[in-house]
Parts: C-alpha cells; structure tokens; sequence
C-alpha cells in the first residue's frame, strides 16, 4: 500500500504543479496583457496630453485675438463717441443760432406788425376828406416854409 500511496501522491503532487504551472502561466499571460493594456492607456494619454496641449495653445491664441478685437472695437467705439459729441455740439450751437435768429425775426415781425397797425390808424384817419385836406395843408405848410 505505500508503493501505491506515494504514486498516489507523486500524481498528486504532478497534478498540483501542473495546476500551479498552469495558473503562473496564465498568470503572466494576464500580466503581459495588463502590462499591454497599460502601455496603450500611457500613449492614449500622451495623445491627449498632446492634443490638450494642442487645444490650449489654441484657445490662448484664439484669446489673443479676442482680445485684440476688443480693443479695436473699443478704440472705434471712443472715436464714434468722440464723433457724436462733435456732432452734437455742433448741432447745439446751430440750434443756439437758429434760436438767436428766430428771436431778431419775431422782434421784426413785431415791428413790422406794429408798422401794419399804424397805417391802418392812419387809413383810418386819411379816409375822412376833410382830414385828408387838413393833414395835406399842414405837410405843404411845412414843406413851402
């Protein structure tokens, strides 16, 4: 019974190992593909490491304009507000002028109204004949002395 108890345990000690071989085999079939799977993510990342790179110089250049834009822009806002401020001041003092004409015209209407008036008055007066003739032998007297 020994003969066959250590063939008993020599199969079982072969099987053991050949089990525990097997698993160390597969083992580092595993480990080589999780080292592979490692190396694919370090250059993935890398890629996108580059390419972030890539994206950022980019948008800091994409930045730069943006801001040169802006200041542009801003420059032709000010001057089109400098514009406008001429403009306006030039519009005020026109309206100022105009202003200042409209008064001499209305103080010339108001003459020329009170003109009107008083050659209606003396219409009025030169319409009787007897006044007429008065008014006439008053200017001659005047006009012969």
């Amino acid at each position: 019974m020994s003969v066959e108890l250590v063939i008993l345990v020599a199969v079982l000690v072969l099987g053991v190992g050949a089990v525990l071989f097997w698993l160390f085999k597969q083992d580092r079939n595993e480990s080589g593909r999780q080292i592979q799977e490692m190396a694919r993510q370090i250059i993935e990342a890398q890629k996108q490491d580059q390419t972030l790179q890539f994206l950022q110089r980019e948008v800091n250049a994409l930045r730069d304009q943006i801001g040169k834009s802006l200041a542009e822009s801003a420059k032709v806002v000010i001057e089109s507000q400098k514009n406008v401020g001429e403009r306006l001041d030039r519009a005020t003092d026109v309206v100022g002028q105009v202003q200042k004409q409209l008064g001499l015209l209305d103080s010339s209407t108001r003459q020329v109204y009170s003109v009107g008036k008083d050659i209606a008055q003396l219409q009025e007066i030169l319409r009787a004949p007897k006044m007429r003739g008065a008014i006439g032998e008053l200017f001659l007297g005047d006009l012969l002395a």
